[in-house]
């Protein structure tokens, strides 16, 4: 189970490839501040205030009720240097989750949200009750509908969603991923199936060839070619007349 109530995200840390996923703190006030201040990142928002006032960042740090709503640092591992924010939003009377999450301006493009989010699920899937994750994106926000996406999430209809902070409703895209879908992508990729086979050749000079042939998904290429004359034999191994003729 995710571990909810006031203590609950003291207690979780989740670390991916590149980020680190960890609780907020005051010290990150500064940063979100600043970023969080941009309009170009609070427009695609429901939440975020434009303008984005001095003192802000740390009313709504000190404002989570952890048992509605747990959110996370997005902290870069190699300088620990903060990129943006992911949440998620159990319900475990319906066993569905709602995330949310943005990036600071100076690290889009590469890849982190998807990364965040990636990790953020399987974290949820794996610890938790949870049978669906849903996340919303606003339609003209094709870059968080591609991140969606990449994760796995799926097209599943459009709503009005409050947006307090941008004044009213707000109609949105509803992308899924349900439990089973997850396992699914999750699951190791099977493995090649590789065909090696011996073939012998016989020339009109009555010579034999042995020829390797290593396949895989229809298409074939030779990996060796052993010749011997006249008699057709190959490690005890009679070829046995004309099997092919050059």
């Amino acid at each position: 189970m995710i571990p909810l109530g006031p203590d609950a995200p003291s207690a979780i840390r989740i670390e991916s490839g590149r980020l680190l996923l960890r609780p907020l703190r005051l010290e990150d006030a500064a940063d979100i501040q600043r970023m969080a201040a941009e309009w170009e990142v609070a427009r695609y928002t429901a939440n975020i205030p434009h303008p984005y006032e001095p003192g802000m960042a740390e009313a709504w740090i000190r404002s989570h009720r952890d048992d509605f709503e747990i959110v996370f640092a997005i902290e870069r591992r190699q300088d620990g240097a903060f990129v943006g924010c992911i949440g998620v939003e159990p319900d475990m009377k319906t066993r569905e989750a709602e995330f949310g999450y943005w990036i600071g301006m100076p690290y889009w493009g590469a890849g982190y949200a998807t990364e965040a989010l990636s990790a953020l699920v399987d974290h949820v899937f794996a610890t938790s009750d949870v049978d669906r994750a849903r996340a919303a994106a606003m339609p003209d926000n094709r870059a968080s509908i591609r991140v969606q996406e990449k994760v796995g999430f799926r097209y599943s209809g459009v709503k009005f969603q409050s947006a307090p902070a941008r004044g009213g409703s707000i109609g949105v895209q509803v992308r899924a991923l349900d439990r089973r879908r997850w396992q699914e992508l999750k699951a190791p990729a099977p493995l090649p199936i590789v065909l090696v086979a011996a073939v012998a050749l016989v020339d009109a000079a009555d010579d034999c060839h042995l020829v390797l042939l290593r396949c895989l998904a229809n298409r074939c290429e030779i990996v060796a070619v052993k010749a011997e004359n006249r008699h057709c034999i190959f490690n005890g191994l009679l070829c046995g007349g004309a099997l092919y003729r050059l």
